[in-house]
């Protein structure tokens, strides 16, 4: 007889943002080192894990994994957790699985796991706190700061240019007040290692990246 396994559903841009507001390093450390996600839920299961991570494209840039499904972000807020419940639902069998766990803090998927209760038979529950233990594995995979990384990402995936308020707001509170310390937003950018890639427009409230500003000098100046 075939040994079960554990469907592990990883709902990423819920535990992006979550981590991101502890420290960047471990939001990209997470994306970046799915293996510590996967070892800590055989250990705590007993059993073989079949991985699916959920993410929105615009964190495509970060080296994440194969064992990650890309979804377009444009559908709003939630479009993550309705690919989930989708993906869930339409399974036709859980007869290899003992159990299913969705990794997230944030939505409510008790009717989704109910159903596969009822309906299914297989043991279908919802983790959602984020162990110390992970925590202590990811700080170990990066580096300090990863914020100019996270910068390019953005730009690269707006199509060059965003508005700095639209960046503020993806930053965590624990950059926040870093940049709040040093009195000035652009003085915080580059001490953070803002280089050649990026363009701050002062009057305009933008950065862009300095490439594809290049080459439209090039091509229409």
């Amino acid at each position: 007889m075939t040994e079960k396994k554990t469907l592990l559903i990883d709902d990423a841009e819920n535990l992006y943002y979550r981590l991101l507001a502890i420290k960047p390093s471990l939001a990209f450390a997470y994306l970046q080192c799915p293996y510590h996600v996967i070892d800590y839920f055989s250990k705590l299961t007993n059993r073989q894990i079949v991985f699916r991570r959920f993410v929105p494209q615009f964190l495509q840039g970060y080296g994440v994994k194969k064992v990650t499904t890309f979804l377009d972000s444009s559908n709003g807020k939630n479009a993550v957790d309705m690919h989930i419940a989708v993906f869930l639902l339409s399974k036709s069998s859980f007869e290899q699985y003992e159990n299913v766990i969705v990794f997230s803090q944030d939505s409510d998927f008790s009717p989704v796991l109910k159903y596969l209760k009822e309906k299914k038979s297989v043991n279908a529950v919802q983790h959602r706190d984020m162990p110390q233990e992970l925590i202590s594995l990811l700080e170990k995979e990066t580096p300090e700061t990863t914020i100019p990384d996270l910068l390019h990402s953005m730009l690269v995936n707006s199509g060059g240019f965003i508005n700095i308020n639209r960046f503020r707001r993806h930053c965590s509170r624990y950059h926040y007040k870093n940049w709040q310390k040093t009195g000035c937003f652009y003085t915080w950018l580059f001490n953070l290692g803002l280089d050649e890639r990026f363009f701050i427009d002062l009057k305009e409230n933008i950065i862009m990246l300095r490439t594809p500003l290049l080459q439209l000098n090039k091509e229409f100046g």
